[in-house]
C-alpha cells in the first residue's frame, strides 16, 4: 500500500530541526518504500478500532478511539498506548513479508495533552526504527481528522 501523501523539503520551521516543511506528492513521484510503508502500517493499526475487522478481531488499537479525555484519564491512556504499540509491533513483525527493510521497534516518545487548549485531544508521538537504522517520527491524535 502506498500511503505517501507528503515529502520532506529539507527546510525546517524552527532552529531545533524538529518541524520540517512538507510538500504534496505529485502522481509522477516514486512510490513509498521502506520506512514510509512501515510507518503507514503503524498509523493504520493505531487508527483502526480494535474489533472492527471481522476477519481479525484483534487487529487495531483502543487508545486512539476515546471521545472524551481528561487529565485524570492520562495514566490509563498511557498504558493503553503502550499496549497498542506492543501489539502493533508484534502484528507487523509477524505479517511483514518484506525482506529488505523490516520494523525493529516502536518507541513512545511523548503523549501530549493540554486541557485548556484542546480538552478533547491527545497527541501521541511514536518513533519507528527499522532494521536498516532508518528512523521516522509520526504524530497521531485522538482527533483523527488531524493526524499528521
Amino acid at each position: 500500500i502506498d500511503l505517501r501523501l507528503y515529502t520532506p523539503t529539507g527546510n525546517y520551521a524552527d532552529q531545533n530541526n524538529s518541524s520540517e516543511y512538507m510538500q504534496l506528492v505529485r502522481p509522477e513521484d516514486p512510490s513509498a518504500l521502506g520506512i514510509e510503508v512501515i510507518a503507514g502500517k503503524v498509523v493504520k493499526y493505531m487508527l483502526t478500532s480494535r474489533g472492527s475487522d471481522a476477519f481479525d478481531p484483534d487487529y487495531g488499537g483502543v487508545s486512539m478511539h476515546h471521545t472524551q479525555i481528561s487529565q485524570a484519564f492520562l495514566p490509563q491512556l498511557t498504558l493503553e498506548v503502550h499496549d497498542d504499540v506492543q501489539r502493533c509491533t508484534g502484528f507487523i513483525k509477524r505479517s511483514d513479508g518484506n525482506n529488505q527493510e523490516r520494523l525493529l521497534r516502536i518507541n513512545v516518545l511523548d503523549i501530549r495533552y493540554n486541557a485548556r487548549l484542546t480538552p478533547d485531544r491527545v497527541d501521541v508521538y511514536l518513533e519507528i526504527l527499522t532494521t536498516k537504522n532508518n528512523r521516522a517520527v509520526v504524530a497521531i491524535t485522538t482527533n483523527q481528522r488531524q493526524t499528521r
